[in-house]
């Protein structure tokens, strides 16, 4: 009789510490739960933070390059010319993008960088015009520097296109030692549908030193109702090179154990008033989007 009651005793220190153990092994889940929620919860506000430090940075650098017409290296104006933390060149009163580290009043930074766009595409509806610079805001009169000879513009071969050319050396009265005031103030054509690389339009050439405005409609036709079109300009070595007057700006943030990254794609300034269908004033649109997310 007493050995039996010592197996119940047992049998009920056994149970009872099984039971201990399943309690305590549901508070330690439920409170990993917890905890796993709580560092989730502060990850997306340290994202959101981060966020809004890259969109600073970004939108600073758009500041500096659409209010002062900024230019991304220095050194392109004058040799050993660098951009001050004041926005300034050293050697220029020309305003630059800081590409500098900066940060607002809390504990968070941005580091802005800037370069020139190596091509550009844009999505036409039927009837739509697309404008592109084709020089440096900074551009002297007198030098080759913006080195475009040929332009790309890669689409499907059946799509009715139009290209203008507008001379801007020549509409302004920039004086230069080049051809550029010999040449019509504006010279369009139809864009063949074999001819990918533009040398000329209506027997014109492109001459690199000039400034132009380059002008691409999509005319109604048999076909899609949009499409998209990727522009590409070249030197007379057909190199492909960089488009001056756009720019790229990554503006990249850090708080905390979140990352995030801002892309913006933008002309360096916009299109000039008054060339084209009686605008008083136009304006491209700034495309900024999430580029990239990491959450360690």
């Amino acid at each position: 009789m007493i050995s039996k009651l010592k197996e119940k005793k047992g049998m009920v220190l056994v149970l009872a510490i099984l039971i201990i153990a399943a309690i305590l092994g549901a508070a330690a889940l439920f409170s990993n739960v917890v905890i796993r929620e709580i560092q989730q919860s502060r990850l997306i506000d340290q994202s959101m933070q981060a966020y809004y430090f890259a969109e600073s940075g970004a939108e600073r650098a758009l500041y500096q390059v659409r209010r002062r017409e900024a230019v991304i290296d220095c050194d392109s104006i004058t040799s050993g010319s660098v951009c001050e933390t004041n926005g300034h060149c050293s050697s220029d009163d020309v305003f630059c993008i800081n590409q500098d580290e900066g940060g607002l009043e809390v504990s968070g930074s941005w580091q802005v960088a800037a370069d020139n766009e190596q091509e550009t595409s844009v999505n036409l509806k039927k009837g739509e015009s697309f404008q592109i610079d084709l020089f440096s805001p900074y551009q002297e009169a007198d030098t080759a520097e913006s080195s475009i000879d040929a332009i790309e513009v890669s689409r499907d071969d059946s799509l009715l296109l139009y290209g203008e050319f507008t001379n801007l050396t020549n509409i302004l009265g920039i004086t230069s030692k080049f051809d550029c005031a010999s040449q019509p103030p504006v010279f369009k054509d139809y864009l063949i549908s074999d001819e990918f690389i533009i040398r000329n339009l209506d027997d014109q050439d492109i001459i690199e030193s000039c400034s132009y405005a380059f002008r691409l409609t999509f005319l109604p036709g048999p076909g899609e109702s949009n499409e998209l079109f990727t522009i590409k300009v070249y030197d007379r070595y057909i190199e492909q090179l960089k488009i001056p007057s756009r720019l790229i700006v990554d503006s990249s943030a850090e708080f905390g154990q979140s990352w995030q990254q801002i892309r913006v794609k933008t002309p360096i300034r916009p299109p000039l008033a008054g060339l084209y269908d009686f605008v008083l004033f136009s304006e491209q649109e700034i495309r900024k989007v999430q580029y990239l997310l990491d959450n360690n």
